[in-house]
Order: C-alpha cells, then sequence, then structure tokens
C-alpha cells in the first residue's frame, strides 16, 4: 500500500476477504489506522456495476460513481476510477462489507483520512494500494500482488487458497504414490 503522512510506515492496513455465500458474494475490508481516522473510501468496481448490484447487508453510507480528486476532497488519488465509495462515522478501526452478486476480480482503492487526531498536522494523509491504476492482462487470476479483490462482471471466481491447496497436496500425493510403486517393481 502506498500511504501519506501517519498512514506511511505500517500506520494504516487494509485486509480483506471475499466469500461465495450460495449465488452471492460477500466482500469484508478492514481497514485500521493509528492516527487520523478514515473520512472515505472507495472500492472498484466493474463500469457496468449499478445499484441493483448491491445487496442487503452491505456497509451504510455508499453511493456508486466516478471518483477522483472531486475539488480536493481525495488528494493524491492518481486516476480516476468508477467504485463504491464509503461515507460514514468512521473511527480507528473500520470493518466494511459488500454483498454483491458480481464474483471477484483484482481491482484498486482509495481511502483518505477525517479527523486530525494529531495537534498541528495538517497533511493530507491518504492511502492506496500500490499497483492502482495497473491494468492487468487477467484480473481474474489466483493472486495478484499490490491489488485488492473486489466486485466484478465476470462469472468465474478466483479459487480459494484452500481449495487450491488441496489440489496441489492430492496431485503431490498421487505422484508419490505411483513413483513409490516403480521403486517397488
Amino acid at each position: 500500500m502506498y500511504a501519506t503522512g501517519s498512514w506511511d510506515d505500517g500506520g494504516a492496513t487494509l485486509d480483506f476477504t471475499a466469500t461465495d455465500i450460495g449465488g452471492l458474494w460477500k466482500y469484508v475490508y478492514t481497514f485500521a489506522v493509528d492516527q487520523k481516522a478514515l473520512s472515505h473510501i472507495v472500492f472498484q468496481v466493474s463500469d457496468n456495476f449499478t445499484a441493483a448490484n448491491v445487496f442487503a447487508g452491505t456497509t451504510a453510507g455508499w453511493s456508486l460513481g466516478d471518483w477522483g480528486d472531486e475539488g480536493g476532497s481525495s488528494p493524491g488519488i492518481p486516476e480516476s476510477f468508477y467504485g463504491l465509495k464509503f461515507d460514514g462515522d468512521f473511527s480507528l478501526n473500520n470493518v466494511l462489507t459488500i454483498i454483491s452478486d458480481r464474483a471477484p476480480m483484482w481491482g484498486d482503492f482509495y481511502a483518505k483520512d477525517g479527523v486530525n487526531r494529531v495537534v498541528g498536522d495538517s497533511l493530507d494523509v491518504y492511502a492506496f494500494n500500490s499497483s492502482f491504476g495497473t491494468v492487468l492482462a487477467d484480473p481474474y487470476q489466483y493472486f495478484v500482488a499490490g491489488k485488492v479483490l473486489v466486485p466484478n462482471t465476470h462469472v468465474t471466481s478466483v479459487p480459494e487458497p484452500s481449495v487450491a491447496g488441496m489440489l496441489a497436496v492430492g496431485v503431490m500425493s498421487m505422484l508419490w504414490v505411483v513413483r513409490r510403486k516403480s521403486q517397488l517393481s
């Protein structure tokens, strides 16, 4: 993550999960900071994502649109992008949820500070993913550094690590059995 001011050097963290919950996807983002509470945060979505793709259980206070530096409200944002923006009464530790019928892809986020918790600190404090704006050849691949999982329009889901891990263990076990049998023959 790229961050400025008190959010730099580990002063801000973003953890996320995307879980298939039976026909819908649950995205949970935990954005935590040491100082200067969150003002707003935006998660990229596909260009044809609409309000109809957002379901009950999504954190309140969202709006959908193209977001950039609208008159200084999002300083340092590398470029405009289409996404779900969450505004609200945030704190230092925030859990935001999106419930959608859209499976995950790798995308971008941007966050801006709100409450100035450090006396005399007037620096704009913001954060975004380190690969912000990078166009991926395949945004649905298993893992991409510098991006976050966000709702998209593609029906192919990102494989869960547990499934990929079990598959790898199974293949390795079969290869070991075949090799062991050939050594005994």
